[in-house]
């Protein structure tokens, strides 16, 4: 404060693109990721969690939503963010998501998943 200095706080649509582009996914997932986490993050429900943990929070629902089959453990090990987290935040978003308007976007299920969203 004394410099005058204000240090940019680090937004999770920011770190989406390296873990998408490091597990080789579409680009409409990753355009999907990034809408979901910016709208999570201007919400009060994102206080105190940590970016990196929306980015691949978002990251998995998205691929869930277009059917691709990626694990929170694969997440996990590119990001750096452990797969209770992963799991914990995306059940924070999932909650949160009539709040956002994307419901219907989200929450469609695969057709053959074991586990939806």
């Amino acid at each position: 404060m004394e410099l005058g200095v204000n240090p940019e706080t680090i937004r999770s649509a920011h770190l989406i693109p390296r873990i998408a582009t490091s597990l080789n996914l579409q680009e409409k997932v990753s355009r999907l990721a990034v809408e979901v986490a910016s709208k999570y993050e201007n919400t009060r429900f994102s206080f105190g969690k940590n970016p990196s943990g929306i980015a691949a929070s978002s990251l998995y629902l998205s691929c869930m939503k277009f059917g691709m089959d990626i694990s929170q453990t694969d997440i996990s090990n590119v990001s750096g963010i452990s797969a209770v987290t992963i799991r914990n935040v995306s059940k924070a978003i999932r909650r949160s998501l009539p709040r956002l308007g994307l419901v219907q976007r989200i929450t469609n299920k695969r057709s053959n998943s074991k586990s939806g969203i």
